[in-house]
């Protein structure tokens, strides 16, 4: 939540700052917010990479943040989400979704929707 919060203040260095303190973490707010961030500083390459990565790690949340209608999934339970799954992914979208609105940033997903892999 604290990159989050740095993200929708345009505090992107301290949210990359924070991301960096967690690397290896593969929660969706660190895995999706560095890479906006970066985009955000102006470091697309690296930017598109990490996004490219997020991907292969949860790529049901790219679905959601590109859908025009999000319908809540039968499984959300208020107090937890399956890592990887539809719940995951909607949680995210409602939380920070409208980061990703700004149309730069939407293009930029579109462009990299089925370009997701794995890091080695």
């Amino acid at each position: 939540m604290l990159v989050e919060g740095y993200l929708k203040t345009g505090n992107y260095q301290a949210a990359v700052d924070t991301c960096d303190k967690y690397k290896g973490d593969i929660t969706v707010e660190l895995t999706y917010g560095k890479p906006y961030a970066l985009f955000k500083l102006g470091d697309k390459g690296k930017a598109t990479l990490l996004l490219r990565e997020a991907i292969g790690f949860s790529p049901k949340v790219i679905k959601e943040l590109l859908k025009k209608r999000h319908i809540q999934p039968e499984s959300l339970d208020p107090d937890r989400y399956t890592v990887g799954g539809n719940d995951e992914a909607f949680y995210y979208w409602q939380r920070s979704g409208i980061l990703w609105e700004d149309p730069e940033m939407k293009q930029w997903l579109i462009q990299n929707k089925d370009k997701g892999k794995r890091p080695r």
